[in-house]
């Protein structure tokens, strides 16, 4: 079985109900798995509640029996039945079935249960007799229970046992849908009251499609233990304006989960008590006046009524009534309501957060309703303080229509304030403020987007933070706020983030008088020792469009009129970047503004950022900046300056005395106005002197030369003289000016306090620091694609991350951009944006530390590593893990991942941010079009495929003639799996090439599955010899590559065409004569004599070897021996004895002891050579490799060949006469060929 199934399968039960006469028995299913839970399932008896809205566990058994009439939405299947962790069969109730197979029933027949383990055995249990529930006996603790219908789920609630109920189908509350309460027209709150301790619960759906119905009730649980409530894979709905759940009554710190539920009707919650509400998965909570319910009725939402001061057409918030909200890691959470009321709303000191990839979006008024209460519904609403954070790489979107988006700290007006009212309803100064502390964080690489009137309204101790590199926008639409903060309030906007703020209406054109005033209400507020801070790289943009003439409304007011100020109220760091521009026609209206009182030492900071940009009367023609991501817009012209306005009024402190110490400053790369080291800058300024006598030539300049350091704004009041150096500084040329207007020319000059309409300040030497990071991710997946889950069910991911930063110190080349200038119009503070645009700046040292570009180093955060932890792959059974594909330098695909290590090269970062051309290093306009952007990096992507760990078996092939291995087939498979193998074809191929098998060592193997020992391969052996055929000279002559036999694979080698004979003929001439007188005695005798021998032929190397020479038989030419002078001879005196051991056995030869041995040569014998072993191959198409036949080393011959021609010398044999002998002459061989096949009997003729 494959692992994987194990692992994540997910498991299905079926539960039957047979009926046996009128009994009805509930038969469960069983599946049996060591180590495995054992689960059963019994039938409930439904139980309903009568008249009370009250259920707890000490129901009537009679009542709970009373079955009620069924309704919309209720199954007829039983209510509930449990499932237990472990049970203790009851021997009196045998198993009637076992299955583990699905089918097909009706619900009537059959429900399903979803278990997420890995085996589990169903089998009945008790039910609590006490809930009003009848069933089988059973030992085990009831802890799961499957419900249909609302007496089901009832009963479940008040069973403390049950800690998981799952909801089957769709369950509705009993009862009607409460429309109608003591006259309140539409709705009403009912509560079931839960009577049970608190303990964990899990209330889930079966699947996407169940769902919990309430109509207008809401469950109220009470107890003084803690209850952790998790609602999941749900559709929720009631109308009730508690939501789903009551914990009012409960003393313990609950939480209550919400994990992949869909709200709708009332709150997602707001039953209070000590309760955390935490959100997983993608949630989702629509507020509306009415919904469809499950049973077919309009069910109307609770209004909110009885509360003075307010409609009585508002409905209770998305969430409300909890001590916090959490959206986990990874979450989503959507608010959407069209009914009056707030998104989430909460007591005072409460938390929203926001975590780590998680995101929330609160929709408002999503019918685009008009009623005047709307002009106060909050996104986020705590009227006496708390805190909203979100983390890193989050979203945060508020979409409120003409509310606001979050009110912390800040009491509600009425609802019959609206958007006309000059202070938004919220009257002046702090009449509405509270102190509880007020904060909203944005989280490092986090977005927060905003739409609506309203954005921030808090109260006194507020503060508003954006993290690194986050991304911040605001479009109000009408006559709101973006940020009205009250007393002792900061606003920080986080290094390299971006943050823009775009108003459209803000003023008179959006109907009634002005909006906001310079004791209230304006774009950006702060009340009393309020501050901002861009920090270090940020970019901060504002842009106010179709205001009018809005009096007195400042951009940013910062309404601090009291006491010695100990830090800047307006402070932008080094590389960042300030644009604030604003098309209000009235004259009386600053873009930065302290406006009241007498404070001292007020300053206006800017410490060698990249640019500031102050532009008063700049229509942008109704064209956003968009999401600028460089320094600045691409092509879209913002400045238009339509109005004929003499002077600008850009900054203004109220207290102009020079004894106050209130200035401007605007240092340098070393240091503040205490350091006389610091830069300069390069300044615009757009003037108009309004008595139509202006000079153009002189109404824009530049110049390039301007000392940083601190500018008191006495000296820019009528009668001083602006502290601007060096003081005769002179312009320089442009394709609109001449130049050489002085810098503190009163009419031309620079005054960014009174006089100028428009007043930009470039640093000619700064810092930009590019950041990048590298991460590292491996995924896990298997040999289909499939990936390997983690412990929650989501694919394995590992995500490793190093980042990284470089400082570059960098100077605008003059030379250059003087060039530029004399080529371009700067009539107005957009076209010389676009001219500065074209500037190059060269990478060098400013300030004098010799280090003009420290290349990319550890930024120093918590992912400070450049080489990565090494990542230990799980470990599943039955696989192993390696590399499927990978960019990681030197990490081949193939090899082991069962641990992973990477270390990432700085060097392989592609400098995109410096441009080398002729010896010169500048900033690449690449970088200027990104600088709040990331470096872009080749990250690291390694994917780790679990394969099957295959078991290794070897089929071997052995020559066992010579003990050498022929071949070697290497199978893999896996633990268990059929060796789908044969050896079939490799036999038939080894037999052609003559060998003979001996023993199939596979096939006839008792077991021919692969084992479960990685250390050890299985070896099966295939015994085979070489085939040796013997070849008589009876036999027929082989022939090259004819078969042995017919029906024999195997032909004859091609060194059979060589072979040697095989017999040799003699004749044999005996004469007797007298031994005195050599008179012929006897008639002489002449006979045939036949040696033969046999071939032996090796069928794989084509050796052939011979047995020893042997008598074949002998033949006599003549008739017997006749006597002569009565003297006889028998053929038995003259044999030869040595002749004899060589004839056959049944060679019988008579008694000689009366004769003379006389010997009989046989032929001498001569060695063979050796001959070169035969070559076999084979050619079985489904085998590896092809069979070789190894040689042998030559066989011993049996004998060996004669030597040709021998001649036998005459022999005398004595016979039994004194005067008579005989002479034997021994013949000459001859070789003779065998014609036919056979064998023939050996015996000679006798004699």
């Amino acid at each position: 079985m494959d692992m994987r199934d194990i692992f994540n399968r997910r498991q299905r039960f079926s539960v039957r109900k047979y009926s046996f006469g009128v009994c009805s028995v509930l038969l469960g299913t069983a599946l049996f798995a060591a180590g495995s839970p054992v689960v059963s399932a019994d039938e409930v008896a439904p139980t309903t509640d009568a008249t009370s809205n009250t259920v707890s566990d000490t129901l009537d058994q009679e009542t709970s029996n009373d079955q009620s009439e069924s309704r919309s939405g209720e199954s007829s299947v039983p209510s509930s039945y449990d499932v237990t962790a472990a049970i203790q069969p009851s021997s009196s109730v045998p198993a009637v079935e076992s299955t583990t197979t699905e089918s097909k029933e009706s619900v009537e027949d059959k429900v399903e249960t979803e278990k997420e383990v890995a085996d589990t055995n169903v089998a009945p249990t008790e039910a609590n007799s006490s809930a009003g529930t009848t069933g089988f006996r059973n030992g085990g603790e009831v802890t799961s229970r499957v419900v249909s219908n609302w007496n089901g789920f009832v009963s479940a609630l008040n069973d403390s046992s049950i800690k998981n109920i799952t909801i089957s189908g769709n369950v509705v509350a009993t009862g009607d849908n409460g429309n109608v309460d003591n006259g309140r027209v539409n709705s009403v709150d009912r509560t079931v009251t839960i009577a049970s301790q608190g303990r964990n619960l899990v209330i889930q759906g079966r699947n996407d499609q169940s769902s919990l119905d309430l109509l207008s009730n809401t469950l109220k649980f009470t107890g003084s233990s803690a209850w952790n409530l998790v609602f999941k894979n749900l559709q929720l709905a009631t109308g009730n304006s508690k939501g789903t759940v009551d914990l009012s009554s409960t003393s313990g710190a609950n939480t209550v989960t919400f994990e992949n539920v869909k709200s709708q009707g009332s709150s997602l919650y707001g039953g209070g008590g000590n309760t955390d509400v935490i959100v997983k998965g993608t949630t989702t909570s629509t507020v509306s006046d009415s919904y469809r319910s499950a049973n077919g009725q309009t069910q109307y939402v609770q209004r909110n009524v009885g509360s003075a001061g307010h409609s009585v057409l508002r409905r209770e918030a998305n969430i409300h009534d909890a001590k916090s909200v959490t959206v986990a890691d990874g979450a989503s959470l959507t608010l959407n309501r069209s009914s009056q009321g707030d998104g989430i709303n909460l007591a005072g000191g409460s938390t929203v957060r926001v975590n780590d990839g998680a995101s929330l979006t609160i929709n408002m008024n999503t019918n685009n309703g008009t009623e005047s209460a709307r002009y106060h519904n909050a996104g986020i609403f705590m009227e006496h303080g708390g805190t909203v954070v979100t983390g890193r790489d989050s979203k945060l979107n508020l979409n409120t229509s003409i509310g606001q988006a979050i009110s912390l700290g800040m009491a509600r007006p009425s609802d019959g304030a609206t958007h006309l009212d000059r202070w938004g309803g919220y009257g002046t100064v702090n009449a509405f403020r509270r102190n509880g502390k007020s904060s909203l964080t944005i989280g490092e690489h986090a977005t927060f987007n905003f739409t609506g009137r309203d954005g921030l309204v808090f109260g006194n101790n507020a503060t508003f933070t954006t993290g690194t590199n986050a991304k911040v926008r605001f479009e109000n639409k009408g006559r709101g706020t973006a940020i009205d903060f009250g007393d002792n309030s900061r606003v920080v906007f986080g290094k390299k983030s971006t943050n823009t703020f775009h108003s459209v209406g803000k003023g008179p054109k959006s109907g009634g008088g002005p909006s906001g005033s310079y004791n209230a209400y304006n774009y950006i507020g702060l009340n009393e020792n309020g501050s901002i801070l861009v920090d270090d790289y940020a970019t901060f943009r504002v842009q106010m469009d179709n205001r009018g003439a809005n009096p007195w409304d400042d951009v940013i007011n910062l309404d601090s009129k009291h006491g010695w100020k100990d830090h800047p109220l307006f402070q932008a760091n080094k590389g960042s970047i300030v644009d604030i521009r604003d098309d209000n026609t009235d004259y009386y209206a600053e873009l930065i503004s302290v406006p009241l009182g007498s404070s001292t030492n007020v300053v206006f900071q800017f410490n060698n950022p990249l640019y500031v940009s102050f532009m008063r009367y700049t229509n942008s023609e109704g064209r956003s900046a968009g999401e600028i991501t460089g320094k600045l817009p691409v092509g879209i012209a913002q400045g238009n300056n339509p109005e004929h306005i003499g002077h600008g009024n850009i900054l203004y402190i109220a207290n102009g005395s020079r004894r106050s110490g209130n200035h401007i400053e605007f240092n340098g790369p070393t240091g503040t106005r205490v350091n006389p080291g610091a830069g300069r800058y390069t300044v615009y300024s757009l003037n108009q002197d309004g008595r139509n006598v202006v000079s153009r030539n002189k109404m824009s300049s530049v110049w390039t030369d301007i000392q940083g350091g601190a500018m008191s704004i006495a000296g820019f009041q009528p009668g001083s003289t602006p502290e601007i150096n060096p003081r005769n500084s002179l312009s320089v040329r442009t394709l609109s000016s001449t130049g050489g207007v002085l810098a503190t020319d009163k009419t031309y000059g620079i005054d960014p306090v009174v006089s100028n309409r428009q007043n930009i300040w470039v640093s000619n030497g700064t810092s930009i620091n590019p950041h990048a990071t590298h991460t590292n991710t491996i995924r896990y997946v298997y040999e289909d694609g499939s990936p390997v889950l983690d412990e929650n069910g989501k694919p394995k991911v590992v995500v490793q991350s190093s980042d990284w930063k470089r400082l570059l110190e960098v100077a605008i080349d003059h030379c250059q951009f003087r060039e530029i200038l004399k080529k371009s119009s700067v009539a107005n503070g957009d076209e010389f944006l676009a001219a500065y645009a074209k500037a190059e700046y060269a990478i060098q040292d400013i300030d004098g530390d010799g280090v003009a570009d420290t290349g990319w180093k550890l930024a120093g955060t918590k992912n400070s590593k450049a080489t990565y932890d090494t990542v230990v792959s799980p470990e599943l059974q039955g696989y192993k893990a390696e590399i499927l594909s990978s960019n990681v330098p030197g990490l081949a695909v193939g090899t082991k991942a069962s641990r992973v290590s990477v270390t990432f090269n700085p060097s392989e970062i592609k400098d995109e941010i410096v441009a080398s051309h002729g010896g010169r290093r500048t900033v690449s306009e690449t970088y200027w079009r990104n600088i709040v952007d990331n470096v872009k990096l080749t990250n690291y992507e390694t994917v780790v495929v679990y394969k099957q760990d295959k078991q290794k078996a070897v089929v071997k092939y052995v020559n066992t003639t010579s003990n050498v291995d022929l071949a070697k087939d290497e199978l893999e498979g896996s633990s268990g799996a059929l060796i789908d193998y044969s050896t079939a074809d490799r036999i038939t191929t080894y037999k052609k090439a003559g060998y003979k098998l001996i023993e199939d060592g596979f096939t006839n193997a008792a077991d021919k599955h692969y084992d479960s020992n990685p250390s050890v391969d299985q070896e099966f052996v295939v015994s085979l010899e070489e085939r040796i055929e013997p070849v008589t000279p009876q036999d027929p002559k082989p022939v090259p590559g004819i078969p042995v036999t017919p029906e024999d694979p195997a032909n004859w080698p091609e060194e059979v065409k060589d072979m040697k004979e095989l017999e040799r003929t003699a004749t044999q001439t005996i004469r007797f004569r007298e031994e005195e007188s050599g008179k012929e005695v006897f008639k002489t005798i002449t006979r045939q004599i036949t040696f033969e021998r046999t071939a032996y032929i090796n069928l794989v190397t084509g050796n052939i070897t011979y047995s020893s020479w042997r008598i074949g038989k002998v033949v006599d030419v003549d008739t017997p021996v006749q006597p002569v002078n009565g003297a006889a001879a028998t053929g038995d005196a003259v044999a030869n004895r040595r002749v004899r051991r060589s004839l056959p056995a049944e060679y019988e030869v008579a008694s000689t002891e009366d004769y003379e041995d006389l010997p009989v040569e046989s032929p001498a014998p001569v060695a063979e050579e050796p001959r070169p072993a035969a070559t076999v191959e084979a050619s079985v198409e489904r085998l590896p490799e092809e069979p070789v036949a190894t040689p042998v080393a030559p066989q011993p011959e049996v004998s060996t060949e004669v030597s040709p021609q021998p001649v036998a010398p005459t022999t005398a044999i004595r016979v039994n006469t004194p005067k008579a002998t005989a002479t034997v002459t021994n013949p000459v061989y001859t070789g003779k060929r065998v014609l036919t096949r056979g064998r023939f009997s050996r015996r000679p003729p006798k004699i």
